[in-house]
C-alpha cells in the first residue's frame, strides 16, 4: 500500500543522530513544539524527535527559532542536514550525486545569507533550508524574460556595446533560491507518485500509443529518455521513499532547476533530454511526467482495462496528478525557470512564449537545434490558436494577436522525423511541398495545426468586428472580406486537406486520432461562420437561415463523433470538450429555433424537420447526462441538459388554450431574425486544465456564437446569467419572445 507520508518509523532512525543547534535563553536545547506544549521531555533530535515519531506527530515536529536567544556554537561538529539548498554562486549548478555532502564553508555562507533576509520569526525545522523570501533576493538576480527594443534595458545594451556597462554575458547566471521547510516537505511529497514507476510508465506509453506517438507537450522519445534516466539514477531512492534520501534528492532537483539550461544548435534531441533528467533532474520534467500520466487517466473510458489492472480511479487519479503538476510549476516559478521544458509543463503559455521571445520569430541556428525550433513553432501556434479560441468562447478580446507576433508555421513533420541527426534534416525536409505540407497525403497533428492557425487568424478578425464600433455598412464590408480571405486560405491548403470538408469520407478506415483531426478541421470553418453570422444578425439585422444551416451541420458531426466508441474510449476528455464547446452551442440554437416553429401559428417554411430534430436533441441530452460528475465539464453539461430537456418538454407538452392566439398578437415580431443564444457558463472549467497530449483541443477549438431572445446583452458576453434565466422560465406562461 503506497503512502504519501514521509514520516519515518522508529526503526528507521540511524545510529548517527543529530540534535538541534537551537538553544533557549537558559542555555538548554530548544524542544520541539509538540513536546513543549505537552510539557514532555524532548530528545531534540532533528529533523523529527523520537517522541513525535512514536506519537505519530512527525509533521508537527518543528523547532521554533527564538529571536531573543544568543547565537551559540554547537558543542560538537554537526553533520550536514539534507534539506538546505545552497545559495553560493561558486557552487556547481548541477550536483552529480544525491548522497554528496556539502562543505562547511557553503553552509556558513548560506547561514550568513539567510540572516540578512529579514528579522521576522522564522518557523522551520532545524534541518530545513532558510525560508523562501523573494524580497530578500537581489534585484539583479530576477529573471524578467524577453526584453524588447522599447524596454528599459535597451539603453544598457547600447552602453554595453560601448564598454560602459557589463554586457548580458558578464552578469551572473546563478539564481539564488531559498527553500522553506514547508516547500521542501511539499516537494518530497510530490516525488511519492514516482514510487510505482511501472504504473506511470504504462500510462505514459498508453497515451502515446493512442495518439500515434505524438503529443503537444513533448516528443515521445524525449519523454521515454526522461523516464529511463530517472529510473537508472534515482530508481532505488524513489522505490524506497526513505525520507532522508528523498530530501537529498529534492535538494538536488531544486539546485538543478535554478540552473539555466545551456546548449547550442548542435545538440541532439536525446542529449537535450538528458539535460533535465538523471543527475540533472529538474522540476519541469517531473511536472511533465505527472501531467501526461494524469491526462491519460482522464482520457480513458472508466471501464478501460488499464484502470482496472492498475487499481486507480481515472478521474480521481487524474486530479491528483494535476495537483502534483501544479506544485512542480510552483517550484519552477520559485526558481525563476524559463526554458522549453517549463513551456511544456506550464498552463501560462501566453506569458511564457512572450518571456522567451518566441513572438519575435523562430529559426534554427547555431544556438537553437532544428528539433527545438520546430517544437517552439508548434508551441507558439498552439498557444495563439488556443488563446483566440478561448477569447471567442468567453466573449473577451484575445491576449495575443497575429498583428503583433510572428507566426512561423511548423513544418509538417512527424515526431520521428524531428529526431533525425543534423545530416539527415535536408533529406527529411525535401519530402515536403513548397508550402511545408507533407506529400504523404494524410492529416497528421501538424497538418491540423497549420490549418487551425489560419482559422484562428480569421476568428480574431471576427472578434475585432464584434467588439469594434462599426456602422452596418462597415460590418457587411468587413464580413465579406473575412469570408473572402477564408476561402482564399482554404484554397491554398493541399488537396488532401480540402477533401476533409468537400468530400464525404469513410471514417471507419481512419484511426481515432485522425477522426478527431478531421472533425476539428471541418469545425474550424463552420465555427467561424457561425460566429460571423451572429455578428451580422446582431449588427445588421441579417436573417438566421444561414445560422441554422451551419448549426445543423455542426450538430450532426458532433452526434456522429460522440457516438463512436473507438474515439470516446481513448479520448474521453476530448469528447466531453466537444460536447461543451461545439455541441451545446449548436444544440441550443436548434432547440430554440424548433421552439419558435412550434409557437408560430402557421410557419411558412420550417427550417428544421420536427421529428428528426426532437430525436437528435433527445439523444444529445442523454449524452450530456452520461458525463461523469467528477469531470470538469460536468457542471456545464448538466446545465445544458436541463435547458434542452425543458425546451423539449415545452415542445412535446399539449399547448394551452389561446397560446397561439396570443402569439398572433405580436405579428411585428414574426419577421424578426433569430437572436443571440448566450454562451454557456464555463465556471466548471479551468484555464489550467490538463491538456491531452494526443491532441491540443482545449479552447483552441472553440468559437462562440450565441442567440439571445431580444435582450440587451453584449455581442460576445459571458453567459452564466442566460443559463440561470432559462432554468427559471415559466414555460406554461407564454412570453413575447415565444412568438419569435
Amino acid at each position: 500500500m503506497q503512502t504519501n507520508s514521509l514520516t519515518p518509523t522508529p526503526g528507521s532512525i540511524s545510529a548517527t543522530q543529530v540534535r538541534t543547534g537551537k538553544y533557549r535563553r537558559n542555555g538548554q536545547l530548544q524542544s520541539c513544539e509538540p513536546c513543549r506544549k505537552s510539557k514532555l521531555r524532548c530528545d531534540h533530535i532533528v529533523p523529527i524527535c523520537q517522541r513525535c515519531i512514536r506519537r505519530r506527530r512527525g509533521e508537527q515536529c518543528v523547532y521554533l527559532s527564538n529571536p531573543l536567544a544568543k547565537s551559540r556554537r554547537s558543542p560538537r561538529a554537526q553533520l550536514p542536514t539534507p534539506s538546505t539548498i545552497t545559495g553560493d554562486g561558486r557552487s556547481p549548478g548541477i550536483v552529480q550525486s544525491v548522497e554528496t555532502d556539502r562543505t562547511s564553508a557553503v553552509r556558513e555562507a548560506i547561514a550568513n545569507e539567510a540572516s540578512t533576509c529579514g528579522n521576522a520569526v522564522q518557523r522551520h525545522r532545524a534541518a530545513s533550508a532558510p525560508p523562501l523570501n523573494a524580497r530578500c533576493e537581489p534585484p539583479s538576480s530576477q529573471n524578467p524574460g524577453f526584453l524588447g527594443v522599447t524596454s528599459y534595458s535597451s539603453i544598457f545594451a547600447d552602453l554595453g556595446n560601448l564598454g560602459v556597462v557589463p554586457s548580458n554575458a558578464e552578469f551572473s547566471q546563478v539564481r539564488y533560491v531559498m527553500v522553506s521547510h514547508h516547500r521542501m516537505t511539499e516537494s518530497c511529497e510530490v516525488l511519492s507518485f514516482l514510487k510505482d514507476r511501472s504504473t506511470v510508465n504504462r500510462f505514459v506509453s498508453r497515451i502515446f500509443e493512442a495518439a500515434g506517438g505524438s503529443s503537444n507537450m513533448c516528443l515521445e522519445p524525449i519523454m521515454k529518455q526522461w523516464l529511463l534516466e530517472l529510473s537508472i539514477h534515482h530508481g532505488d531512492v524513489l522505490k524506497a521513499q526513505e525520507p532522508g534520501r528523498i530530501r537529498r534528492m529534492c535538494e538536488l532537483i531544486w539546485r538543478n532547476t535554478r540552473s539555466p539550461l545551456i546548449f547550442d544548435g548542435s545538440i541532439s534531441p536525446l542529449d537535450w533530454a538528458c539535460l533535465g533528467t538523471g543527475p540533472n533532474l529538474r522540476w519541469e520534467v517531473v511536472g511533465c511526467i505527472a501531467a501526461v500520466t494524469g491526462i491519460c487517466a482522464a482520457s480513458l473510458d472508466p471501464s478501460d482495462s488499464l484502470l482496472a489492472e492498475t487499481g486507480v480511479a481515472g478521474i480521481d487519479f487524474a486530479g491528483r496528478m494535476l495537483d502534483l503538476a501544479d506544485a512542480c510549476l510552483g517550484f519552477c516559478r520559485d526558481c525563476q525557470s524559463m526554458n522549453d521544458m517549463f513551456l511544456c509543463a506550464t498552463g501560462a503559455e501566453n506569458n511564457t512564449v512572450i518571456m522567451m521571445g518566441l513572438h519575435q520569430g523562430i529559426e534554427a541556428n547555431d544556438k537553437v537545434p532544428f528539433f527545438l525550433a520546430e517544437q517552439r513553432k508548434r508551441a507558439l501556434c498552439g498557444v495563439y490558436s488556443s488563446e483566440v479560441g478561448l477569447a471567442a468562447f468567453l466573449g473577451r478580446p484575445p491576449r495575443l494577436s497575429y498583428r503583433h507576433i510572428t507566426l512561423d508555421l511548423p513544418l509538417d513533420l512527424s515526431e520521428a522525423q524531428l529526431m533525425v541527426g543534423r545530416d539527415e534534416i535536408a533529406a527529411v525536409t525535401a519530402n515536403l511541398d513548397k508550402d511545408g505540407f507533407s506529400r504523404v497525403g494524410r492529416v497528421e497533428r501538424v497538418t491540423w495545426l497549420r490549418a487551425w492557425v489560419r482559422f484562428a487568424c480569421r476568428r480574431e478578425d471576427i472578434l475585432d468586428l464584434a467588439f469594434g464600433q462599426h456602422t452596418p455598412e462597415e460590418v457587411l464590408q468587413r464580413a465579406k472580406a473575412i469570408q473572402d480571405m477564408t476561402e482564399e486560405q482554404w484554397a491554398s491548403l493541399p488537396p488532401f486537406v480540402q477533401r476533409v470538408r468537400d468530400e464525404s469520407m469513410d471514417l471507419s478506415r481512419l484511426k481515432p486520432l485522425e477522426k478527431l483531426f478531421h472533425f476539428y478541421i471541418c469545425q474550424g470553418l463552420r465555427s467561424n461562420e457561425l460566429l460571423l453570422q451572429r455578428v451580422l444578425i446582431r449588427k445588421t439585422g441579417a436573417g438566421s437561415t444561414k445560422l441554422i444551416q451551419t448549426a445543423r451541420a455542426i450538430f450532426k458531426d458532433v452526434l456522429q463523433l460522440t457516438q463512436r466508441v473507438d474515439v470516446s474510449s481513448c479520448f474521453m476528455m476530448d469528447i466531453n470538450s466537444i460536447l461543451v464547446i461545439h455541441g451545446l452551442r449548436s444544440a441550443a440554437i436548434i432547440a430554440v429555433e424548433l421552439l419558435k416553429q412550434e409557437q408560430l401559428p402557421h410557419p411558412d417554411s420550417a427550417l428544421l424537420p420536427r421529428s428528426q430534430t426532437i430525436q437528435e436533441l433527445s439523444v444529445f441530452a442523454a449524452r450530456l447526462g452520461a458525463v461523469d460528475p467528477r469531470d470538469g465539464s460536468f457542471a456545464i453539461c448538466d446545465q445544458g441538459r436541463k435547458v434542452i430537456t425543458r425546451i423539449l418538454d415545452k415542445i412535446l407538452s399539449p399547448p394551452h388554450a389561446g397560446d397561439r392566439v396570443r402569439a398572433d398578437c405580436h405579428p411585428q415580431q414574426l419577421d424578426r431574425p433569430q437572436q443571440n443564444i448566450e454562451q454557456f457558463n464555463v465556471s466548471g472549467t479551468s484555464g489550467e486544465t490538463l491538456r491531452n497530449p494526443g491532441l491540443m483541443v482545449d479552447a483552441s477549438t472553440t468559437a462562440t456564437g450565441d442567440i439571445d431572445f431580444g435582450f440587451d446583452t453584449p455581442y460576445l458576453g459571458h453567459d452564466g446569467d442566460f443559463m440561470q434565466w432559462l432554468e427559471h422560465v415559466d414555460w406554461d406562461r407564454p412570453e413575447p419572445w415565444m412568438a419569435l
